[in-house]
């Protein structure tokens, strides 16, 4: 009976290394992402109380590609709650530097159109919810809920930069 608990000690040890050297190469794959947005900030954009007719809030938003490659992003609306018609009167104001990508009630917008941030770049988008002014006493301890999701596309038919190929066409040093 020893000599079968020698026989089957090495095998054991072989499957022990076999589980280790999978779990460490999981580990390492988790790491490396090919896709990987990151907004910041990350979780509630807006939470306010007290707010009266005529305040509006400001936020920026940052959206990183922290991931290897190109990607195209949306953002669409997730959930919405609202409590006596709040979310129905509130307007929202999306905008890239100047470049205004929403301007309207929050409860028409449905999203960004796909926007393409390359790898290791970031943009900046300002969020702005206004309570109109005309809005009354009727809107006395309302509220409102909106979720916005955010999600990202690897882009692979995008050519290469000039500093990674100066050789294509439009890449070429004028002459001296």
């Amino acid at each position: 009976m020893k000599n079968n608990k020698w026989l089957f000690k090495p095998l054991k040890l072989f499957i022990l290394t076999l589980i280790l050297f999978i779990f460490t190469i999981t580990s390492v794959s988790a790491n490396t992402k090919e896709i990987d947005i990151n907004i910041t900030p990350n979780g509630y954009l807006f939470k306010v109380s007290n707010i009266k007719p005529g305040d509006w809030m400001p936020r920026d938003l940052v959206v990183k590609n922290d991931g290897k490659q190109d990607f195209k992003y949306t953002a669409q609306v997730g959930e919405t709650k609202s409590y006596k018609g709040l979310l129905e009167e509130l307007l929202l104001l999306v905008k890239k530097d100047t470049h205004v990508l929403f301007d309207g009630k929050l409860k028409d917008f449905k999203g960004l159109n796909p926007r393409v941030l390359s790898k290791g770049a970031q943009e900046t988008l300002f969020f702005q919810v206004t309570m109109p002014y005309e809005l009354g006493n009727e809107f006395q301890g309302s509220a409102a809920e909106f979720e916005i999701i955010f999600y990202a596309e690897g882009i692979t038919d995008t050519p290469p930069s000039c500093e990674e190929d100066p050789s294509q066409v439009g890449c070429e040093q004028p002459p001296s």
